[in-house]
């Protein structure tokens, strides 16, 4: 609101911690970088529902920019500038608030249970020294990216790429199709029941068929049945992430020294 910023004590903050110049425009490497660690972050959190999107119109602006802030040697962090963000991008941070967590203020254990395990879900994809993080953090940035904007169409191939990054794999593609291996590989890692993964398998199918229209023919807008296709897409991914971010932690367990 055009004030001079000053940190809430009762706020809660995300600070991404990046090195190099940061212009205000935000076209700098280290402006990129840091924009591309919060758009991970987003999408993970949203994948693990600890964020979720509410569809609200909003009289205000959306927000335009983030505080830059530098360390100053045996002088903690000064305001250095303002790094302005696309307009998509600002409009979508409007709309995600927390999710409903379990447990409740007055029994905090449960909720506090709920954190621990996340946030080393978080951590571990977050912290990718190796290619399976990488490739984790990537598919959480085009999963947030899904989400905003108003081409439905490129939305809806948003969503399948984070699919394509988790679970493809060329040299088994080649051979049987990138589709099928997808479609088999999504309903068994993330169905539960023989009744699931046959639903996903039918699912999964028409999704790609929509894909394909898309890419190869041409489409104006989606259908409402391919409209509910997306939103099921959507939740693949989610549901995806959530089982490649559990692996990564225990590999990631499974590497530290014992205590």
């Amino acid at each position: 609101m055009n004030k001079e910023p000053a940190w809430d004590e009762n706020g809660i903050y995300l600070q991404v911690m990046v090195k190099g110049y940061l212009n205000s425009y935000g076209t700098t490497q280290p402006a990129i970088e840091a924009i591309s660690i919060l758009k991970t972050f987003f999408g993970i959190c949203l994948s693990l529902h600890i964020f979720k999107r509410r569809y609200v119109y909003s009289s205000f602006l959306p927000l335009n920019a983030f505080y830059a802030h530098r360390g100053v040697h045996n002088n903690g962090w000064v305001i250095d500038n303002k790094i302005s963000i696309d307009e998509g991008l600002g409009s979508i941070m409007s709309q995600i608030y927390f999710e409903d967590l379990p447990g409740s203020d007055e029994n905090p254990i449960r909720k506090n249970q709920y954190f621990a395990i996340n946030l080393a879900y978080i951590s571990s994809v977050l912290d990718h020294r190796e290619a399976d993080g990488e490739r984790i953090a990537t598919a959480c940035q085009w999963l947030f990216e899904s989400y905003y904007g108003d081409n439905e169409l490129l939305n809806f191939i948003q969503a399948t790429v984070v699919l394509e990054i988790l679970l493809g794999d060329k040299s088994a593609s080649d051979e049987i199709g990138l589709g099928e291996l997808l479609r088999s590989r999504c309903a068994y890692l993330i169905g539960k029941t023989r009744q699931q993964r046959g639903e996903i398998l039918q699912d999964f199918k028409e999704i790609y068929q929509v894909r394909s229209k898309i890419v190869h023919q041409g489409k104006r807008h989606l259908s409402s049945n391919e409209r509910r296709l997306f939103f099921l897409l959507v939740w693949m991914g989610q549901r995806v992430i959530q089982e490649e971010a559990k692996l990564l932690s225990k590999d990631a367990d499974k590497g530290k020294p014992a205590e």
